[in-house]
C-alpha cells in the first residue's frame, strides 16, 4: 500500500471520528496522550472551545464502574453511541476485551470500527493512538519529499528526535 493510500484511509477514519463526536457520542481511548494526539489531528467536537469532553479515558480506572457510568449515560440518551479506540498492542487488546465484556454484560451497544480501520491502515507501522499524529505527519513529509527516510517505520518505539539527528535527510 502506498503512502497516499494510507494517508487517505487514516484521514477518512479521523473525519468519521470527528463527525461521531460532533453528534454528541462517546469515544473511549486509553490515556491522555491518545486524547492529545486526536485533538492535534482535529478530532474534537466542533464547538468554540474544541471540546473533547466526549473523549473518555479508560486507563487507570476499573472497567466495571467506568462502563456502568457510560452505560447509564447512554440509557438516559438513547441517541448516544459508544466507540472504543484502544491501542493495538497487547495491553490495548486486553483493555478492549475488558471494556467490550463489560458493555456486553450491561447490554450496552458499542462500536470498534474506528479501531479496526486504524489497525488496517497503520497497524504494521505503529502500535498506538498516540503515534498517529507523528506517523501521519511523517507520511505527508515523505509524500512531499521522497528522500525522507523510512527508517522511522522500523523503530517506532524510539523518539522522533532520534531519527532527525541519527538519520538526516540526504
Amino acid at each position: 500500500m502506498e503512502d497516499k493510500d494510507i494517508i487517505e484511509q487514516i484521514e477518512t477514519v479521523l473525519s468519521d471520528m470527528k463527525s461521531f463526536l460532533e453528534n454528541g457520542n462517546i469515544l473511549i481511548v486509553e490515556g491522555h496522550k491518545d486524547k492529545a494526539a486526536l485533538k492535534t489531528l482535529g478530532v474534537t467536537a466542533n464547538d468554540k472551545e474544541g471540546s473533547d469532553e466526549n473523549i473518555r479515558l479508560c486507563a487507570n480506572v476499573p472497567a466495571g464502574p467506568f462502563c456502568e457510568a457510560i452505560a447509564e449515560e447512554v440509557r438516559k440518551d438513547p441517541e448516544k453511541k459508544i466507540a472504543i479506540l484502544t491501542d493495538w498492542d497487547r495491553r490495548g487488546k486486553i483493555r478492549a476485551d475488558s471494556l467490550t465484556s463489560q458493555f456486553d454484560d450491561l447490554d450496552t451497544p458499542y462500536d470498534m470500527q474506528f479501531r479496526r480501520d486504524l489497525i488496517r491502515a497503520a497497524g504494521r507501522f505503529i502500535k498506538d493512538v498516540e503515534s498517529l499524529d507523528t506517523f501521519l505527519r511523517h507520511l505527508k513529509e515523505r509524500e512531499e519529499d521522497p528522500s525522507v527516510s523510512d527508517v522511522w517505520f522500523f523503530r517506532a518505539d524510539l523518539p522522533e528526535i532520534y531519527f532527525r539527528e541519527a538519520f538526516p535527510k540526504p
